[in-house]
């Protein structure tokens, strides 16, 4: 419950926390709508990992992150963190001007759902 709540905020702040610093505006829409999916990936592997640092509290999961940036067994706190400074990141980089903005973002996205489905595999396998 609490992981749900703490996934609602990071990404309230993810959609609208950084909207004013970058030229949002200025993106076509099939840029938005990659960003948005590049966001929703994200949030679905927050959650996975998040489910990941519950299951390590039992000392009979098998489940541990493969990510070094966060380490095998990462906190809550480390997690969010680092979510969040990656996704200012990405978002900052983004909002360049860029010809090649809608290509990176579909790069982005196609690595993301390969993780995410890596992921989901796991979880499943430790059921």
């Amino acid at each position: 419950m609490m992981l749900n709540k703490i996934s609602a905020l990071v990404l309230l702040f993810l959609v609208g926390g950084c909207a004013n610093n970058v030229p949002y505006a200025e993106w076509t829409p099939k840029e938005k709508k990659l960003y948005q999916y590049q966001l929703t990936l994200q949030a679905i592997d927050t959650i996975q990992t998040g489910r990941v640092i519950n299951c390590q509290k039992n000392n009979q999961c098998s489940l541990f992150e493969a990510s070094s940036i966060y380490g095998r067994r990462p906190s809550m706190g480390k997690l969010i963190g680092v979510k969040v400074a990656s996704n200012v990141l990405v978002y900052q980089l983004m909002g360049n001007k860029t010809p090649h903005r809608e290509l990176a973002l579909k790069f982005m996205n196609t690595t993301l759902f390969l993780i995410v489905t890596q992921n989901q595999i796991a979880i499943n396998k430790s059921l």
